[in-house]
């Protein structure tokens, strides 16, 4: 179909916004297609409202027509905001079409209910990793390869009683030809880093999602896995299946021919598999392999492992620290244990101080309530289960 030529519009071409304009002259009316992700209707209403927040607290909600009618079954992530509302990501990896949804519960005992869910969005595809930038907003990588920053907003109806909340769809970035196995935030909050089975990493500013820069073969082979330094936001490590774990400096990766700073770990018959910092010690690093190990690694000496774990069985696929002790951490990986594991105060030693076999399927994720008063932990898995933990 031709448009009028006196319309243009804006595209991204290679992480930058072209304007495009068509000449050709056409008797034929524009026809405006409503996005699945928002309601049609623009309301001048906030999230802040008073009548958003009499909706926010009763205990039963209204869903928009585009609320999914189902959740899907592989639960992949989930992660809470500071107000202690959690978001749960989910995929369908059998089947004809592999789709994906992202729900938003109040409460996260209440998960993985479609009723008692306050929201939720379809996405075209599965989507593998996602956590909140505020208390609002949320960034989502999919298995398609893009990038998608999503908005809690809310409609208000003429009744007050029919007002929804709802996910509105802010920015997209499609900058990767595969699967994104891995997503981080740098320490001054400022960048997006991602990595992808395209073997390749990219760098997109947090805000717009525009591409900042890319190395298009970081690795000889698929990238696993990517860490953000919590002290130094220009520092990241990536893990591939070529064995092998590379440092960057993000202010160098727009540089034609960039190589890696340095090589802290190479061993193709224990393929790095995961990768978390310490966060209360940028030298240290966590890494999980194939192999089901955990390795404690001085990136000022990286020949040598502090101390290691060796009581998982499967490959390790994440690693998420408390946010309440910066030694203890949740450890998942292709088997149905999960387990909660601590480094000594000397850094000598990793210990299992919990663990549990409720899950059928695999673990794929475990995040810890926000509230530092709180003992629960959550975690959810490939079985569609989100069971509480309490230490």
């Amino acid at each position: 179909m031709s448009v009028s030529p006196q319309r243009s519009a804006e595209m991204m071409v290679n992480g930058e916004a072209t304007s495009v304009s068509d000449t050709s002259a056409s008797a034929i009316p524009e026809v405006t297609r409503s996005s699945p992700w928002k309601k049609p209707k623009q309301s001048s209403s906030t999230t802040d409202s008073e009548i958003s927040k009499q909706i926010m607290t009763q205990p039963t909600v209204t869903h928009s027509a585009y609320v999914p009618s189902q959740l899907e079954r592989h639960l992949e992530f989930m992660h809470f905001n500071s107000e202690g509302h959690m978001i749960l990501g989910c995929s369908n990896l059998t089947g004809r079409f592999w789709i994906g949804s992202l729900w938003y519960y109040r409460d996260p005992s209440e998960a993985p209910s479609v009723e008692k869910a306050l929201t939720g969005v379809d996405f075209d595809n599965g989507i593998v990793d996602g956590f909140f930038l505020d208390d609002k907003n949320i960034i989502v990588a999919g298995d398609g390869g893009a990038v998608e920053q999503v908005k809690l907003s809310f409609s208000e109806e003429d009744d007050p009683q029919s007002s929804f909340f709802y996910l509105d769809r802010i920015h997209s970035a499609q900058e990767h030809d595969d699967i994104i196995t891995g997503i981080v935030l740098t320490a001054d909050k400022s960048k997006l880093v991602t990595a992808s089975y395209d073997k390749s990493i990219v760098v997109l500013e947090k805000e717009t999602l525009k591409l900042l820069s890319r190395v298009p073969a970081a690795h000889t082979d698929v990238i696993n896995t990517v860490a953000a330094d919590p002290f130094n936001a220009n520092s990241i490590v990536t893990a591939g299946n070529d064995g092998k774990v590379l440092t960057w400096d993000v202010r160098k990766t727009n540089i034609e021919g960039n190589v890696s700073q340095s090589c802290i770990y190479d061993d193709l018959s224990l393929k790095p598999s995961c990768l978390q910092f310490l966060p209360s010690n940028e030298n240290y690093l966590l890494l999980g392999n194939q192999g089901g190990e955990i390795q404690l690694l001085d990136m000022r000496k990286p020949s040598d492992c502090v101390t290691k774990n060796t009581q998982m069985e499967k490959l390790i696929t994440k690693i998420k620290f408390s946010p309440h002790d910066p030694k203890m951490f949740g450890v998942c990986s292709e088997s149905t244990p999960l387990k909660i594991m601590q480094l000594d105060d000397k850094l000598s030693a990793i210990d299992v101080r919990y663990e549990d076999s409720r899950h059928e399927d695999f673990v794929r994720d475990v995040v810890w309530k926000p509230d530092a008063a709180s003992k629960r932990l959550f975690s959810c898995g490939w079985d569609h289960k989100v069971l509480t933990h309490n230490l």
